[in-house]
């Protein structure tokens, strides 16, 4: 009775161990070096505020534009062709103060503008405080001022901007949508190529045993099935040798043709105890169900079509980042 109240014990925890597949938890001894506790600055509304300013400029709602800025007017806001924000992010210790690097276009001619950005609370609402809000810095004070606080980090993520969401990245890295249904590939800013995918059947959340897809912000730990054919079958990450009959009745949540280990980077929120993406098994792989794609279908993970998944391990390497949203 002992021996079988044992074997069932440590059958659930075997089960528990895993959010995307059944089979994980036989990994043996991870050789990957845990990584430096990360973490994300908050993005101000301020910040969320200025980015609203300029999105409604180059698409031309000029009216939303002048309702975000003290005496703006739409003649200015039509003047200006186009304007690319390089850097936006908070002020260090500041509710109201944002560093602001933006290119811009006007008549054909483009200008250059970096500093500080000041807004005013005025009736429970964020406005850029005029034409005088506006400080500009030179490049060196610029730097100084705004690019040396701790609180400064490269990979800051505004919220979403639906035309463009890559937005404000400054390196290469991977960004899921899960509302969309879609991973995006972007370089610096611009989007390299979009795929289907399908997340968690059950939502969006980090707790062991939820078979849920976390948030936040990954890297890729480990790639695994490089050169294996398409479809392959994968048990423990470990290649079968078998091959999935694409979207057969009750395939199943196989983990087919490629893997890409997720590890969290933030401390509580995906990396630690009873939250960890890492030891959940959390990848990104190819699926036999592929006909579920762009439905929340999985276990927790991030599933792709198998033509994409191959190409998309081809596109990335090891330690790029993956940041996860709603």
């Amino acid at each position: 009775m002992k021996i079988s109240t044992y074997i069932l014990f440590f059958s659930i925890i075997g089960i528990l161990g895993s959010s995307c597949t059944r089979n994980s938890p036989d990994e043996p001894k991870s050789d990957i070096q845990p990584v430096q506790k990360y973490s994300v600055p908050k993005i101000t509304k301020p910040v969320q505020i200025v980015r609203e300013f300029y999105t409604a400029i180059n698409n031309k709602d000029c009216l939303k534009a002048t309702k975000i800025r003290t005496g703006y007017t739409t003649e200015q806001c039509y003047k200006i062709d186009n304007v690319d924000v390089k850097e936006l992010h908070p002020v260090s210790k500041s509710t109201n103060k944002v560093c602001l690097y933006i290119q811009y276009l006007q008549k054909g001619k483009r200008y250059d503008f970096r500093g500080h950005l000041t807004l005013n609370k005025e009736n429970n609402k964020w406005l850029i405080a005029g034409s005088d809000a506006y400080k500009s810095l030179g490049f060196g004070e610029y730097k100084q001022k705004c690019l040396t606080d701790s609180i400064v980090k490269r990979n800051i993520l505004p919220p979403k901007d639906f035309s463009n969401p890559c937005y404000q990245q400054n390196e290469m890295m991977l960004i899921v949508d899960v509302s969309e249904q879609k991973l995006h590939l972007c370089n610096k800013g611009v989007k390299m190529i979009s795929y289907p995918v399908s997340t968690a059947k059950n939502g969006v959340g980090s707790r062991a045993g939820s078979n849920k897809t976390p948030l936040g912000f990954h890297q890729i730990a480990r790639k695994i099935g490089y050169g294996v054919p398409k479809l392959t079958i994968f048990k423990a990450r470990r290649n079968t040798g078998k091959k999935a009959i694409l979207n057969a009745e009750n395939a199943g949540d196989l983990v087919t043709s490629r893997i890409m280990w997720l590890e969290g980077l933030e401390d509580g929120k995906n990396r630690g105890t009873n939250v960890d993406s890492y030891k959940r098994y959390i990848y990104i792989h190819g699926t036999a169900e592929e006909s579920l794609i762009g439905i929340p279908a999985s276990h927790g993970c991030i599933r792709m079509i198998n033509d994409d998944v191959i190409r998309l391990f081809e596109q990335v390497t090891e330690k790029i980042k993956v940041y996860i949203r709603e």
